[in-house]
């Protein structure tokens, strides 16, 4: 009887020929090994092992499908030489990429990268670290705090060989899902994490950056730099004094896509989240961060989306600048874009949802009430046109200042919309100079709308004179 014969499934677990081929023999030799066969036919041995050779096969194999081969290697930038086999802390690598080149493709590999700083100076214009290797975990072991310092932190430091000059490549670069934690990034090099997401698919895609610290010093300008990418994860970091902590940027065919960040401080940093001009930022989260001026400056915007984040969500953030510095722009704006801006806390103890108010609209016009004639065609002028087509808007009060105008003079008010596609004349309302008021008080209460409210205005005298409004609208 095989051991195994043809193509068999355990649940989702799908066995090929040439998995077969190697665990029959595998499993054959080490049970012929353990229970010697007998030269009597039909021997209690042969028969145990008929009946042994199947099942031990099978779990062989579930256990090779569902735990893999996992291997642990070192890196260590305090040993002298980097010409140890990586398997132990005895024997680690000097640099972290060699440690990654000991890493296998989709086998779950970790490097434990060892304290101490690993200066890595070179004028190549590659990045210097490179995490091709899918499914591959480097962990730093530091003092497990983030904002430490670089003495006991797990430190990169990428520069040129001349010194402190800017090195043309990236420390680190993410080109296939991967996991790097607790490590520290000093770059003079531009940026310190290039997330590389040309190509889409699984490039530059389903990382996780977590528990890393990024110092610019006045030296890297970037931390984080989102070439594309998408579903990655960059979750309790710390950005500290930096042009931009994290960068959103375009590729040739790519928008950086369904990223989350969450959990991160940012401080001392001009932009903590920076976008590209031309990019669309699709579905980015930023959640429960903190974002801080420090002693190097303040910053000029915590947020800058420069209107190109079609969707996503800014929540439950702190921010330690006023509303008007925490982005680039209104938050109604914002979520006119299609971003879920809620539960954020600002220096200045400010409600979010006042972003919601548009200013209030004060202005006046000037025409011949008598003569002309109104958009509606009607006898009158046009005073002011309020809101916009297919735009929900709350009117929060409208009143009109005809001080201006001939006592005596019959004023008639009126107001004109959309219903149902068609404009309707909506209000009409007839006033007499210096018999009621110099104040007109035309909207009382709120008023919801959602296509253009336009008001006309007619009087019974010719004349041009000017008539003043002022109103207020809340998005919804």
């Amino acid at each position: 009887m095989e051991i195994l014969n043809g193509v068999e499934t355990e649940g989702n677990i799908t066995l090929d020929s040439t998995d077969l081929a190697a665990i029959n023999a595998e499993v054959d030799t080490a049970l012929n090994t353990a229970i010697p066969a007998s030269n009597t036919a039909n021997s209690v041995n042969d028969v145990l092992l008929d009946q042994l050779k199947p099942n031990v096969a099978l779990v062989k194999a579930v256990t090779d499908k569902l735990i893999p081969n996992t291997g642990v290697f070192y890196a260590d930038p305090d040993t002298a030489l980097d010409t140890g086999a990586g398997n132990t802390i005895a024997t680690a690598k000097k640099w972290t990429d060699s440690a990654i080149g000991l890493c296998t493709d989709a086998s779950a590999d970790v490097i434990i990268r060892l304290p101490g700083n690993e200066n890595i100076d070179d004028d190549d214009t590659d990045p210097a670290i490179v995490c091709d290797i899918k499914g591959m975990t480097i962990q730093g072991i530091g003092g497990g705090n983030p904002e430490q310092k670089s003495e006991v932190n797990c430190s990169i430091r990428r520069r040129q060989n001349s010194g402190w000059g800017a090195a043309a490549g990236a420390a680190i670069e993410i080109q296939k899902p991967c996991s790097l934690i607790g490590l520290e990034v000093v770059a003079v090099a531009q940026p310190g994490i290039l997330i590389s997401g040309e190509g889409g698919g699984e490039a530059g895609a389903f990382a996780l950056v977590k528990g890393c610290r990024f110092v610019g010093w006045g030296l890297m300008t970037e931390a984080i730099h989102f070439d594309a990418g998408a579903y990655n994860k960059i979750e309790n970091c710390v950005f500290e004094e930096l042009t931009a902590g994290i960068f959103l940027d375009s590729t040739a065919s790519n928008n950086p896509d369904f990223n989350d960040i969450v959990g991160c401080r940012f401080a001392g940093c001009t932009y903590g989240i920076d976008t590209d001009t031309g990019v669309t930022a699709h579905n980015t989260r930023v959640i429960g961060c903190e974002f801080a001026p420090s002693h190097a400056g303040a910053m000029t915007y915590a947020i800058r989306t420069r209107n190109l984040w079609d969707s996503g969500v800014i929540a439950k953030n702190k921010f330690g600048c006023t509303r008007a510095n925490a982005y680039d722009q209104t938050v109604a704006t914002l979520r006119t874009a299609g971003v879920k801006v809620f539960g954020n806390e600002y220096l200045d103890g400010t409600d979010e949802e006042l972003d919601k108010k548009v200013d209030p609209t004060v202005g006046s016009t000037t025409a011949n009430w008598n003569t002309a004639t109104g958009t509606s065609g009607e006898a009158g002028e046009d005073l002011v046109t309020i809101g916009a087509d297919n735009t929900k808007y709350k009117l929060l009060g409208l009143w009109l200042d005809v001080s201006a105008c001939t006592n005596g003079a019959l004023l008639t008010v009126k107001m004109f919309t959309q219903i149902n596609g068609t404009e309707r004349k909506v209000y009409s309302q007839s006033f007499l100079v210096n018999t009621d008021p110099d104040g007109l008080w035309i909207v009382q209460g709120v008023l919801g709308i959602h296509e253009a409210l336009r008001v006309e205005v007619y009087s019974g005298t010719s004349e041009s004179v000017a008539i003043g409004y002022d109103y207020m609208l809340e998005a919804m």
